[in-house]
């Protein structure tokens, strides 16, 4: 079980870590490409910039999606835990 919940921890973290940097990056294509910036920089790069930040900004919308989603069973799975083990102590505690 703890094997289960670090690899689950180190998914969460590696998707978020990817989401970030996936994100800067389209963030950064994006203000490369825009206005007058495209027309200024070396043919090769400006295709280059112009053809994926699409592509980019796209893998960062997918991973993002992926870290929420694991962070928010991650959230939930540590509520069904907390509530499980109230529902265990009020049992033990004897009624006056």
């Amino acid at each position: 079980m703890k094997k289960q919940k670090r690899i689950f921890t180190l998914l969460t973290l590696i998707s978020g870590i990817l989401a970030a940097i996936a994100v800067c990056a389209a963030v950064f294509m994006r203000i490369k490409v825009s206005g007058d910036n495209l027309l200024s920089m070396n043919s090769n790069l400006g295709y280059f910039l112009a053809v994926s930040y699409r592509w980019a900004g796209l893998a960062a919308t997918v991973l993002v999606i992926i870290f929420a989603a694991l962070l928010a069973a991650c959230v939930i799975k540590r509520r069904k835990k907390e509530k499980k083990s109230d529902f265990f102590q009020s049992v033990d505690k004897p009624k006056i």
